[in-house]
């Protein structure tokens, strides 16, 4: 699978993980891997997805190639995008300590 960091949005695609880690850890959350993929090794034409992994749970955002060209631009419609998909990994990671507890 490509990584966007080896294709022609490198420092985009690191600033994009840069953001996640950010949110993330003002969530009280380590992400164990953040990657961008290129969409098109899944179907996805002109999409990339970044992939956020955290105690064995994973989410996902989609961007298409014109928001992340257009990156500068868009930063903040980005960030919101990132910070949705962070919102559903806690969800996630609280309920599985929910669950561990009730056993």
């Amino acid at each position: 699978m490509c990584m966007l960091s080896c294709g022609g949005f490198g420092r985009y695609g690191r600033d994009l993980r840069n953001i996640a880690r950010e949110i993330a850890y003002e969530s009280g959350i380590w992400l164990a891997q953040v990657q961008l993929e290129d969409g098109l090794d899944l179907g996805c034409r002109d999409s990339y997805l970044l992939t956020m992994m955290a105690r064995g749970k994973t989410v996902s955002a989609r961007f298409q190639r014109a928001e992340i060209e257009q990156f500068p631009q868009l930063a903040e419609q980005c960030r919101e995008r990132v910070s949705a998909a962070i919102a559903r990994l806690q969800g996630l990671l609280q309920e599985c300590k929910a669950q561990r507890a009730s056993w």
